[in-house]
Protein backbone atom coordinates (compact mmCIF):
# COMPACT_ATOMS: atom_id res chain seq x y z
CA UNK A 1 0.00 0.00 0.00
CA UNK A 2 1.64 3.62 -1.01
CA UNK A 3 2.41 5.68 1.87
CA UNK A 4 -0.11 8.70 0.46
CA UNK A 5 -3.09 5.40 0.94
CA UNK A 6 -1.75 5.06 4.15
CA UNK A 7 -2.24 8.46 5.66
CA UNK A 8 -5.91 8.69 4.03
CA UNK A 9 -6.47 5.69 5.97
CA UNK A 10 -5.21 7.30 9.46
CA UNK A 11 -6.60 10.76 8.82
CA UNK A 12 -9.96 9.18 8.19
CA UNK A 13 -10.16 7.02 11.82
CA UNK A 14 -8.32 10.37 13.63
CA UNK A 15 -11.54 12.33 11.65
CA UNK A 16 -14.16 9.24 13.32
CA UNK A 17 -13.14 9.24 17.15
CA UNK A 18 -13.72 13.10 17.05
CA UNK A 19 -10.14 14.26 16.09
CA UNK A 20 -8.31 16.83 13.87
CA UNK A 21 -6.11 15.77 11.44
CA UNK A 22 -3.62 17.71 9.45
CA UNK A 23 -1.67 16.60 6.59
CA UNK A 24 1.34 17.90 7.11
CA UNK A 25 2.64 19.47 3.16
CA UNK A 26 6.20 21.28 4.21
CA UNK A 27 7.60 22.95 1.15
CA UNK A 28 9.91 26.00 0.55
CA UNK A 29 12.69 28.11 1.95
CA UNK A 30 10.61 28.09 5.23
CA UNK A 31 10.16 24.10 5.73
CA UNK A 32 11.24 22.43 9.09
CA UNK A 33 13.38 19.32 7.98
CA UNK A 34 11.37 16.02 9.87
CA UNK A 35 8.05 17.71 10.84
CA UNK A 36 5.45 14.29 11.24
CA UNK A 37 2.98 13.74 8.20
CA UNK A 38 0.13 14.27 10.16
CA UNK A 39 -0.69 16.84 13.15
CA UNK A 40 -3.11 15.87 14.96
CA UNK A 41 -5.35 16.79 17.87
CA UNK A 42 -7.14 14.14 19.86
CA UNK A 43 -9.21 15.00 23.32
CA UNK A 44 -6.73 17.63 23.70
CA UNK A 45 -3.65 16.14 23.27
CA UNK A 46 -1.13 17.08 20.57
CA UNK A 47 -0.21 14.19 18.52
CA UNK A 48 2.51 13.90 15.40
CA UNK A 49 2.39 11.29 13.49
CA UNK A 50 5.34 9.73 10.70
CA UNK A 51 3.55 7.40 7.99
CA UNK A 52 5.73 4.87 6.59
CA UNK A 53 5.43 2.00 4.31
CA UNK A 54 5.50 -1.27 5.61
CA UNK A 55 9.03 -2.19 6.36
CA UNK A 56 10.19 1.05 6.34
CA UNK A 57 11.23 3.20 9.11
CA UNK A 58 11.92 7.13 10.54
CA UNK A 59 15.32 8.92 9.27
CA UNK A 60 17.20 10.05 11.96
CA UNK A 61 16.03 13.54 11.78
CA UNK A 62 12.52 12.15 12.09
CA UNK A 63 12.88 10.42 14.88
CA UNK A 64 14.64 13.12 16.44
CA UNK A 65 11.40 15.78 16.04
CA UNK A 66 9.08 12.69 17.04
CA UNK A 67 11.69 12.74 20.27
CA UNK A 68 11.03 16.32 20.17
CA UNK A 69 7.17 16.22 20.54
CA UNK A 70 7.28 13.55 22.72
CA UNK A 71 9.77 15.60 25.70
CA UNK A 72 7.35 18.84 25.12
CA UNK A 73 4.38 16.28 26.57
CA UNK A 74 3.17 15.52 23.08
CA UNK A 75 2.12 12.12 21.35
CA UNK A 76 4.87 10.94 18.75
CA UNK A 77 5.39 7.98 16.69
CA UNK A 78 5.55 6.56 13.60
CA UNK A 79 3.13 4.18 11.95
CA UNK A 80 2.77 1.84 8.94
CA UNK A 81 -1.38 1.58 9.46
CA UNK A 82 -4.33 2.45 10.94
CA UNK A 83 -4.43 -0.28 13.26
CA UNK A 84 -1.19 0.69 14.40
CA UNK A 85 -2.38 3.92 15.12
CA UNK A 86 -5.56 2.67 16.74
CA UNK A 87 -3.07 0.83 19.13
CA UNK A 88 -0.88 3.61 20.24
CA UNK A 89 -4.07 5.83 20.62
CA UNK A 90 -6.34 3.20 22.59
CA UNK A 91 -6.03 5.08 25.85
CA UNK A 92 -7.47 8.11 24.54
CA UNK A 93 -10.28 6.68 22.54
Amino acid sequence: MKEQNIQTNIMNYISSIGGLPIKQNQLGIYAQAGVPDLICCVKGHFIGIEVKQPGKKPTPIQKAFLEAITRCGGIAFYATSVEEVKDKLKELV
